[in-house]
């Protein structure tokens, strides 16, 4: 059913994307000045997730593991998988501090005299 493949990718994707940005948001190394979120690496995660989502997917097909199981594995475990997989690889922080960079660049404003 598709419907269900969508409702499983949206959910897992919400839960990566919620912790990768709240990993960002909460790192110590990011300055408060450009700090504040982690928006890319929300959106980073969610663009990870189809990847890994196939990959536990046919691993579960391949060890004849229960539809009831995969669901949960693909909506939960997936999703904070690769969430915590950003948080300690560093990748989250780095995203933050990029995030930060872009809107302390587009909330600039120049001085014309």
């Amino acid at each position: 059913d598709s419907s269900g493949d969508q409702s499983t990718l949206l959910m897992s994707a919400t839960i990566a994307g919620v912790l990768a940005s709240a990993s960002a948001s909460q790192s110590s190394v990011t300055p408060s000045s450009i700090g504040g979120g982690g928006a890319l690496a929300g959106l980073v995660a969610g663009a990870f997730l189809p990847f890994v989502l196939a990959k536990v997917s046919n691993l579960c097909f391949r060890h004849h593991v229960t539809a009831t199981m995969t669901n949960i594995l693909c909506g939960g475990g997936v999703g904070m998988f690769v969430g915590l997989l950003m948080h300690l690889s560093g990748v989250a922080q780095l995203l933050s501090l990029l995030t930060g960079m872009i809107r302390s660049m587009l909330r600039w404003t120049r001085f014309v005299l």
